[in-house]
């Protein structure tokens, strides 16, 4: 049984965040210049909204905008709720090949300038992500964050959906954290929802945390 008691006490963006969402799904996307992808997950140990954006400042532009933002909300225990925010500037130099720098933010361990690199590729069927980064300051945290999804037609109201987005963040010294999200389900008319599986690891000696529920996209805005 999903627990709703925390809806009463999410925080103003999250509302937000979560408005958005429904106003994606029954607005007409025709009018969107400049769509953004937002995600929100119920699973039986906490709920997810996650926004993943990558923009060039134009069309002719090797110069653009990556944005990551995720927010973990546990039912039970508001100690485990966390954000965890990327701003990046990209320069392009050959295609798909980016390089990227700007800053992290996570609730545990807080604000870091970062740097690193990008592989992107955006076909028919395949969008591939890989985005290895590296904290700049004295005592380095490394990131290799990485999104694989694979869609295709099924019929004329329905296309197969699925996702894999993964995180692993370690130092000089031990595993930091690390997850694999996995999404399968439709899409129907640019509006994604199915099943939806979290892998959480966390610590030194990590044991693997599973929130299994469902999910629900849209590219709104």
């Amino acid at each position: 049984m999903y627990h709703i008691a925390w809806l009463y006490g999410m925080k103003k963006p999250v509302i937000i965040l979560f408005a958005l969402l429904i106003i994606g799904i029954t607005g007409d996307r025709s009018s969107y210049a400049q769509p953004i992808p937002i995600e929100f997950m119920a699973g039986q140990r906490y709920a997810l909204v996650n926004v993943v954006m990558s923009k060039k400042f134009n069309t002719d532009s090797n110069i653009g905008f990556f944005h990551v933002n995720s927010l973990t909300m546990d039912y039970n225990d508001k100690s485990n709720d966390n954000l965890v925010v990327q701003n990046m500037l990209f320069y392009e130099p050959s295609r798909n090949f980016r390089i990227v720098g700007g800053a992290s933010y996570a609730t545990k361990p807080g604000f870091s300038p970062a740097a690193g690199l990008q592989y992107i590729h955006v076909g028919p069927h395949w969008f591939v992500l890989f985005s290895p980064r590296i904290t700049i300051e004295s005592d380095p945290s490394y990131t290799m964050f990485a999104i694989v999804r694979y869609a295709t037609r099924i019929n004329e109201n329905y296309n197969l959906y699925t996702s894999l987005q993964a995180l692993n963040v370690f130092d000089a010294h031990e595993h930091i954290t690390s997850s694999q999200w996995i999404r399968a389900g439709l899409d129907r008319h640019g509006l994604q929802f199915g099943v939806a599986v979290n892998f959480d690891e966390s610590g030194p000696n990590p044991k693997v945390k599973i929130n299994a529920g469902l999910f629900i996209r849209r590219e709104i805005f």
